[in-house]
């Protein structure tokens, strides 16, 4: 059940960050290579970055991420940075494939998007922790039997 759940959310990822991908024949709208290369690669920290509107979606976007890998394999800090990071990359090169291919920038390649959907993926790390530790307390204060669920839930970490 755990795995179906991440899967449908893996396939949402990929729908709001790839799709959809236009095609444009009028010359007039395409961009040239060298413009597709004048694009944000050099983080710029700034409050204003992380509590924009997109910025705040890209977090929220990789809470999922960082909450529900504890359910399906054993996480520490480490591996939750790397892994947020490795699919936060693999987003932005096919962000960037696209316009390549495309000659269009309806998604545009962004360093502060890396840093932003890690941190959402640390911070969804931080609540399954919280909700572990929460879950736990409740099960032993109330002597509640373990399902296969819950078993899996109780677990978990």
């Amino acid at each position: 059940m755990f795995f179906s759940i991440f899967y449908i959310y893996l396939l949402y990822v990929f729908r709001f960050t790839q799709l959809p991908i236009f095609i444009e024949t009028n010359s007039e709208f395409l961009m040239s290579y060298s413009e597709i290369f004048q694009y944000n690669l050099i983080y710029m920290p700034s409050i204003y970055e992380m509590t924009s509107p997109a910025g705040i979606l890209n977090i929220l976007l990789f809470n999922p991420f960082g909450f529900g890998l504890g359910f399906l394999i054993k996480v520490n800090f480490k591996k939750i940075i790397f892994l947020g990071f490795s699919l936060s990359l693999l987003i932005e090169l096919l962000q960037f494939l696209n316009m390549m291919l495309t000659r269009l920038s309806y998604r545009t390649v962004n360093v502060n998007d890396l840093i932003n959907n890690t941190l959402g993926a640390v911070i969804g790390f931080i609540l399954f922790i919280i909700f572990i530790k929460i879950f736990k307390k409740i099960v032993v204060k109330h002597e509640i039997p373990l399902g296969r669920i819950t078993k899996h839930i109780y677990e978990a970490k």
